[in-house]
């Protein structure tokens, strides 16, 4: 197979903040979440291979984590193409992050709909953001970082 170095790979981790304005019924139900989420995948045009909803007490109360396998136009076993969502129920939390491969193309703006999207559907009331690129090739290194609050433009 032909080398790919250089390419590498889109990371965007997110930490969310909840607050009586967020949708804390979607955001907070591991399983209405877990689906959301797959729902958002399929809109971004990506393709799930596989999911699994890991919760701590119900799936429709408490802390759990939501992870799906993402598909890029090509089958190596070796990429990882994932999103991952950690709700904290408790503090109001959500942290989590979504990473595509860049293998046939750029998929920076498949990762930042995606992320995008998960804001708007669950209205925190702030978002911390950063944008990493990764290898194989280049070393990990930041390529911005913000944050956003609810009520101004949410410009990925």
């Amino acid at each position: 197979m032909k080398s790919q170095k250089g390419k590498g790979s889109t990371l965007i981790v997110y930490d969310l903040y909840l607050d009586k304005q967020s949708n804390s019924n979607l955001a907070l139900s591991p399983r209405l979440l877990h689906k959301e989420i797959h729902n958002i995948i399929s809109e971004v045009n990506m393709k799930r291979r596989t999911g699994i909803l890991d919760v701590w007490e119900t799936k429709e109360a408490g802390p759990a984590t939501s992870f799906h396998s993402l598909e890029e136009s090509h089958n190596r076993a070796s990429v990882v193409n994932f999103a991952r969502a950690e709700t904290w129920p408790d503090e109001l939390h959500i942290n989590g992050e979504v990473q595509l491969c860049n293998y046939s193309r750029d998929n920076t703006s498949a990762v930042q709909l995606l992320v995008k999207l998960l804001i708007q559907h669950l209205e925190p009331s702030v978002a911390y953001l950063l944008f990493i690129g990764r290898g194989p090739g280049p070393l990990p290194h930041l390529l911005k970082s913000f944050s956003w609050k609810r009520g101004k433009p949410l410009l990925l």
